[in-house]
């Protein structure tokens, strides 16, 4: 089996990834431009069918559908950093706020002091030896991607 065919039994819709997500998983999702706006656009139109899963980042720069108080129970913000988006969800108290030292993060991942049971992350169609590249959300991600149950990676050409 080539790498490419792989790859190509894996090729899902966001709307179909998503599903990949169980009932009180935490979410990993890259800083700022890195994070993967089909699969979070998905997991906005899709959170009412899930229950108590959160999903944690530090940067995101764009205020997706989950950014919800409604939907709190559903799906939770939980922030690293103190954003224009977490922060209304954090002093709503629809959002939690973890206090950390980024150059720490990794290392509280793989030590399961923050936990990653899934990532969704934004990268790089697979190169000829099988590899994608995360390029601008190595940060905590790579930490987070060690010890996630799933990867849901959204390829942008």
């Amino acid at each position: 089996m080539t790498f490419e065919s792989v790859y190509q039994s894996k090729k899902m819709a966001a709307s179909d990834a998503v599903r990949l997500v169980h009932n009180g998983d935490t979410i990993v999702v890259p800083t700022a431009v890195a994070e993967p706006p089909c699969l979070l656009n998905a997991l906005s139109e899709q959170r009412r069918d899930f229950k108590d899963v959160k999903i944690s980042q530090i940067l995101p720069v764009r205020k997706f559908g989950y950014f919800d108080p409604e939907t709190a129970q559903h799906i939770r913000p939980i922030a690293y950093f103190l954003s224009g988006h977490t922060r209304a969800a954090c002093e709503g108290g629809w959002g939690d706020f973890i206090p950390s030292y980024f150059s720490e993060m990794p290392q509280m991942i793989d030590q399961k002091l923050l936990p990653s049971d899934v990532v969704m992350a934004l990268a790089s169609p697979m190169d000829r030896h099988g590899y994608f590249s995360i390029s601008l959300g190595p940060d905590y991600t790579m930490a987070a991607m060690r010890n996630a149950r799933t990867i849901i990676l959204e390829v942008n050409p």
